[in-house]
């Protein structure tokens, strides 16, 4: 008595057959997980990887004399310096951004500010208009409280266009001067640090 053939079902009856057709392949869900014992999905480890490589890369970096941009001596130094200034916002400004350049502290240091601002005109319409501008701020400082009194001046430039309705014009400018009294404070943390780094090297923060 023969055998007798089973045939198997065919999981897609509408598919067209074809001799050399292959089945579909079923979509992996989870790219990204490996499997570890006892069939449970774990998150491969590339992210750990890469944070502990990113660790050592800043560890041999500081082992090569490389620091932080607001670090170091002179920075710690002017850290919670006072800072003096006048009565204008763009000196508010100023002294405001500074601050927060140098952080908290118990400095001894004694900034003092003058400020001043200056708008020079680019570019002109056809009708005669200026429709973009320069705003340079121009700080002089002189920083008290070392073994001697330090001073220099430093400048930054901001630009923008001159839109056509006096409110906007306002407010532009305003957005201007806030930026290149960002700009100015920046430059001034490092002209002062500069400076102070003779100072700090020779003695010590104070």
């Amino acid at each position: 008595m023969g055998r007798r053939l089973r045939r198997s079902r065919d999981p897609h009856p509408d598919r067209e057959r074809h001799p050399h057709a292959r089945p579909p392949v079923p979509h992996r869900a989870g790219r990204g997980l490996r499997r570890a014992a006892g069939g449970v999905a774990m998150p491969r480890r590339r992210p750990l990887l890469l944070a502990a490589g990113v660790a050592f890369l800043t560890i041999a970096l500081a082992g090569c004399g490389f620091r932080p941009l607001y670090g170091g001596a002179p920075y710690a130094a002017l850290a919670g310096a006072r800072v003096e200034a006048g009565p204008e916002r763009v000196d508010y400004l100023v002294q405001n951004a500074l601050r927060d350049h140098l952080g908290a502290g118990d400095s001894r240091y004694r900034i003092t500010l003058n400020t001043e601002t200056d708008e020079r005109s680019l570019g002109v319409s056809a009708s005669g208009r200026a429709t973009r501008y320069a705003l340079v701020i121009t700080v002089d400082y002189r920083l008290d409280g070392g073994p001697e009194a330090v001073s220099g001046r430093i400048s930054e430039t901001a630009y923008f266009d001159a839109p056509n309705e006096p409110y906007a014009l306002i407010a532009t400018r305003s957005n201007a001067e806030e930026r290149a009294a960002r700009l100015a404070a920046e430059r001034l943390a490092r002209a002062l640090a500069a400076q102070l780094q003779p100072v700090t090297a020779g003695r010590g923060a104070p």
